[in-house]
């Protein structure tokens, strides 16, 4: 038996320009940071439908759409509309426990001044403690796909007698974590209470794991 493949390649193109319209708020480099196509790239129509997929996967728009313009010059405009939605939350509740009466309020932003991070913030008010955590994350660090996230926190109670009251994560290095996609995963932390100062750091690449702490009294 014989088998015969014949193979005519089809006709190049070339992507002239990428036009993004509809980001009032949401800086361009946003967006243009999860396309796997640039201008001046071979149009590859796999990589164009991977690009708007990773756009929508930010979950900060209420609709990604696209359009494949051919030019005249055997090259290809891609128009990418997006249509932006409200991207903050907040949240109250209370709650009755074994601790007593609690309350708290919490207030998220995932599209902070534009740049695609997430700040947020959240309080807890009980009988006995006040609770507060400020968070932060660049999903994007460095434009290189790593995740950086800090986190302050802050935690006051009634109970001197058991070695944890006032307790803070404080320090610019307190905790900073950095997300290395298939790479490695680092953590910087820093802690402070009535006690001593903790600084330690954690490096973990695949099941490999650094851990190591220092205590100042």
């Amino acid at each position: 038996i014989d088998l015969i493949f014949s193979i005519n390649e089809g006709k190049k193109f070339i992507v002239d320009r990428i036009n993004i319209y509809g980001n009032n708020i949401t800086q361009e480099n946003v967006i243009r940071n999860q396309l796997l196509i640039d201008e001046g790239d071979e149009f590859n129509s796999i990589l164009a439908s991977k690009s708007i997929n990773n756009i929508q996967s930010l979950n900060i728009f209420k609709s990604v759409d696209s359009k494949i313009i051919d030019n005249e010059n055997n090259s290809k405009t891609i128009d990418i509309t997006i249509e932006e939605k409200a991207t903050g939350e907040i949240m109250a509740g209370a709650g009755v426990g074994t601790d007593g009466t609690s309350f708290s309020f919490a207030v998220k932003e995932n599209n902070y001044l534009g740049e695609g991070n997430t700040v947020g913030f959240d309080f807890t008010l009980s009988e006995d403690s006040i609770k507060g955590r400020l968070d932060f994350t660049n999903p994007n660090y460095d434009f290189l796909g790593n995740t950086l996230n800090y986190s302050l926190s802050s935690i006051k109670n009634d109970k001197p007698d058991q070695g944890y009251e006032d307790y803070i994560f404080k320090g610019p290095l307190s905790p900073i974590d950095l997300w290395i996609p298939q790479k490695a995963f680092v953590e910087v932390r820093y802690t402070s209470n009535s006690q001593c100062d903790t600084f330690g750091y954690n490096y973990q690449l695949k099941n490999i794991s650094w851990i190591r702490n220092w205590v100042r009294d």
